[in-house]
């Protein structure tokens, strides 16, 4: 483990720092079920698989996905939706870029936080 347990109730690394606040309260138990409103976030290091655990997601599990892939042709929606891309494709994106910060905040103005929409998300921000 990564993790102290030096501290009971907080994350410390064992190098003695502590997990940022913002990112400590976003935090899922890993051993516990995730809820309906909780989205598994799969944080995207370039270069580091990611975008095999993409395709094995959408292709192969058959996940609504949310990345920076969703967004093609769908710059200017004014909803949050499911697309397929290409159009023929079966694997399913939310209309989306969550791999920028700009994208973020797109995101966060259609209500992609709340609404539930993607299985999984891949982003390189928390």
């Amino acid at each position: 483990t990564i993790y102290s347990s030096e501290t009971p109730g907080r994350r410390v690394l064992k190098r003695g720092m502590a997990l940022p606040d913002v990112i400590e309260m976003n935090l899922a138990d890993i051993d516990e079920p995730f809820t309906e409103n909780e989205t598994p976030l799969f944080f995207h290091v370039p270069k580091s698989g990611g975008s095999s655990l993409k395709q094995y997601y959408g292709i192969c599990m058959h996940l609504v996905t949310a990345s920076q892939n969703g967004i093609v042709g769908h710059e200017q929606d004014e909803e949050l939706q499911i697309v397929h891309i290409p159009p023929e494709s079966q694997q399913r994106f939310v209309n989306v870029d969550v791999s920028t910060p700009e994208g973020l905040q797109r995101a966060s103005y259609l209500g992609f936080g709340r609404a539930n929409i993607a299985e999984v998300m891949f982003s390189p921000y928390l």
